[in-house]
C-alpha cells in the first residue's frame, strides 16, 4: 500500500485488503508518513485539508470499511456495509483485536505512546503498556 495520500485527502487512498498486524503496519506507516493526520482524541475529522483520525479511524478509512459524509461544519458520519457502526467495534475486528487490547490502544489518547503500542502489535508483540504509559503518560485535560 503506498503511503502518499493524494491531495491530502482520505478519500484518494488506496483501499487495503490487509487485515491483522499486516494493516497495523499500514496504520504505521501511514501515519509515520503524515503524523499531523494522526490525532487519538478524534475518530476522525475531515475539512478542506485533508483527514485526521485516530488508530481506529484509520483503520477503518484504509480498508474502506468506513465512509464518511461531510457537513458544512465539517462534522462526520460512520457509514458501513452495514450501517452504522462504533468504530472501536469495526476497527477491533480489522485489526484482530481482543477487546482489552483493543480498549487501552482505542482509548489511549497520547498520540506517541499509541504508535508505539500499535507498532508492537504490527510487529507480532505483547505490548507493554504500563512501560509505553509510563513513557508517554496521557495528555493533561484542559
Amino acid at each position: 500500500m503506498s503511503t502518499e495520500l493524494k491531495n491530502e485527502k482520505i478519500y484518494n487512498l488506496t483501499i487495503s485488503k490487509a487485515r491483522g498486524k499486516e494493516l497495523a503496519a499500514e496504520i504505521v506507516n501511514v501515519i509515520k508518513a503524515h503524523p499531523e493526520q494522526h490525532f487519538q482524541a478524534s475518530w476522525g475529522e475531515g475539512n478542506e485539508c485533508g483527514t485526521t483520525a485516530c488508530i481506529a479511524g484509520w483503520a477503518a478509512f484504509l480498508t474502506g470499511k468506513a465512509h464518511y459524509e461531510v457537513d458544512s461544519q465539517g462534522g462526520m458520519s460512520l457509514l458501513t456495509e452495514n450501517g452504522f457502526m462504533d468504530f472501536d467495534e469495526i476497527s477491533a475486528k480489522l485489526l484482530e483485536l481482543n477487546q482489552e487490547t483493543a480498549d487501552k490502544l482505542f482509548f489511549y489518547y497520547n498520540n506517541e505512546g499509541a504508535l508505539k503500542a500499535l507498532e508492537h502489535i504490527a510487529a507480532g508483540e505483547e505490548v507493554p503498556w504500563s512501560e509505553i504509559m509510563d513513557a508517554y503518560p496521557e495528555p493533561e485535560e484542559d
